[in-house]
């Protein structure tokens, strides 16, 4: 598995402050919850089947997602110091 990867499933920790502990993070999480329950209490069994089906291959989609994300930003930033480093010739000098 890439560095990149450990990294992200938290086998390396540079942080532990992470969004989910934000006020506006926790007030999202909790109203999607509960429009969440009153759906599921409105629909019959096979359509909440569907729906929980189709939450879970989204969480896994999103997931995958983040985590390309994730390492795209991870490289950029290391592109960054890459250039930082290397010499410029700047035409002011």
């Amino acid at each position: 598995m890439l560095a990149i990867e450990e990294l992200y499933y938290g086998n390396i920790s540079p942080c532990e402050k992470f969004a989910k502990s934000t006020g506006k993070y926790q007030k999202l999480s909790k109203e999607l919850l509960n429009l969440e329950n009153i759906l599921l209490k409105e629909l019959n069994k096979s359509n909440r089947e569907l729906l929980e089906t189709m939450f879970e291959l989204r969480c896994e989609q999103e997931s995958i997602l983040e985590k390309d994300m994730f390492i795209n930003g991870f490289r950029l930033g290391a592109q960054l110091v890459f250039d930082m480093l290397s010499p410029y010739d700047s035409e002011f000098e």
